[in-house]
C-alpha cells in the first residue's frame, strides 16, 4: 500500500449529499478548494452512468493535480485510470 503523507484533504463524492450538484461539479469545487484526493462513491448508478461521471471526475482530478479513487469497482477504476 502506498502512503500519501503530503496529502491533506480527502473528499468522498456522492450526488446523494450534493444538494443538487452533480458529482463532477462537486469534484471541481473540492479540487478548487484544495482537495488532494477525490473518491467517486456512487452506489445506485448504472455502469454507463458511473463511466460518464468517472470520466468527468478523472479529468477534473488530472487538471487539478488530485489523486482520483473509485470505490468498490476495480474494473471501472482501471478503465478511468484511477
Amino acid at each position: 500500500m502506498r502512503a500519501f503523507p503530503d496529502r491533506s484533504l480527502y473528499v468522498v463524492v456522492t450526488e446523494e449529499y450534493g444538494k443538487g450538484l452533480d458529482a463532477v461539479e462537486i469534484a471541481r469545487r473540492a479540487v478548487a478548494g484544495g482537495a488532494d484526493i477525490i473518491q467517486l462513491r456512487e452506489k445506485a448508478k448504472s455502469p454507463s452512468e458511473l463511466l460518464r461521471i468517472g470520466r468527468g471526475m478523472a479529468a477534473v482530478c488530472r487538471s487539478g493535480g488530485a489523486l482520483f479513487i473509485v470505490n468498490d469497482d476495480p474494473e471501472l477504476a482501471r478503465a478511468l485510470g484511477a
